[in-house]
């Protein structure tokens, strides 16, 4: 018992982790993408085109 206790304390410890690693990524990714969308701002394509 002590040790399946154990276990789901490690599983939630490292889901906790993962789950930061992911909002840090995806915040990461955001940033990146306003970058590409204000580097491309420039540029303008016809309608016709």
């Amino acid at each position: 018992m002590n040790l399946a206790v154990t276990q789901i304390g490690d599983a939630t410890q490292q889901n906790a982790r993962l789950i930061s690693d992911a909002e840090r990524a995806a915040v990461a990714l955001r940033d990146q993408a306003a970058q590409l969308s204000d580097a491309v701002s420039v540029f303008r394509l016809e309608r016709d085109a």
